[in-house]
């Protein structure tokens, strides 16, 4: 599509997101813009979310391009490209929503006609509030975004090559920003990593950026050893952290992971 935005700014087309998301999932799309002559001012890039009888759900707004090149730096002439994500909102319902560009002043006023980019299907995932009967109950809260409330064992003895599956259920205490991954470790004595997960929670399936607070995820891990893994006493420790910089979210008194209580035996 080729849409002229107002402000001497022209759409020349995008690369179009999935038009199916979750609740809480991401919308990634690049779009294409020129400079039909150099620009008076410092212009923003909003995306909007909006129902089917026009209702605004949600809206974004970033510098078109890069924030160490404004759109007052442009030249006529110019092409710049515009990679970005539009993070869907958790508590968006099931339904059919349009996405919506429009480009704004400095003063957040918009330059000219908006343009309607494409149609998305968002699905809202089932959601469970009821506190889990967990084998092992616990709490701890790792940065007020998530509680873990206890965790089941499929068994905590194993022997070299076997699996074992632990399940964690944890409380959402807030709606995060950025999609954490979950992990799960089984740890020797000397702190040996022998067996681990690291993925995004419910195996992909329920990102961070899709909870709700007060909101129960289970969280299963299938943790495997390897055939060399050495008989003795093993320890399995849990939590998040935040893929794009690898910093953990921390317990109250600092530390960045939870020990389960309940040591696991390798047996030959």
């Amino acid at each position: 599509m080729r849409a002229d935005l107002g402000g001497g700014l022209t759409l020349l087309g995008f690369d179009p997101p999935p038009d199916e998301v979750d609740a809480g999932g991401q919308l990634p799309l690049t779009l294409y813009w020129q400079a039909a002559s150099a620009l008076p001012g410092d212009y923003s890039a909003r995306l909007s979310l909006v129902t089917s009888d026009g209702a605004l759900l949600a809206s974004e707004r970033a510098v078109p391009g890069r924030a160490d090149y404004p759109t007052s730096a442009w030249l006529a002439g110019d092409v710049v490209r515009d990679g970005r994500s539009f993070l869907v909102p958790a508590a968006t319902p099931s339904g059919n929503y349009t996405l919506r560009l429009d480009l704004l002043d400095a003063t957040g006023e918009p330059l000219g006609p908006s343009a309607d980019l494409l149609r998305v299907t968002v699905s809202a995932p089932q959601r469970s509030f009821a506190l889990p009967a967990a084998q092992h109950p616990i709490s701890a809260t790792l940065s007020g975004q998530a509680t873990l409330l206890g965790y089941d064992l499929s068994r905590v003895a194993i022997a070299p090559g076997q699996s074992l599956t632990l399940t964690l259920y944890w409380r959402a205490e807030a709606t995060a920003r950025t999609s954490y991954v979950a992990f799960a470790h089984l740890l020797d004595g000397a702190e040996r990593i022998h067996a681990q997960s690291d993925r995004v929670p419910a195996a992909g399936a329920r990102p961070t950026t899709g909870w709700l607070p007060g909101e129960i995820i289970s969280d299963a891990f299938v943790l495997t050893t390897t055939l060399d893994v050495p008989p003795g006493e093993y320890v399995l420790e849990v939590g998040m952290y935040d893929p794009a910089s690898g910093e953990r979210l921390c317990l109250p008194d600092g530390g960045d992971r939870i020990l389960l209580p309940t040591p696991i035996q390798v047996e030959m």
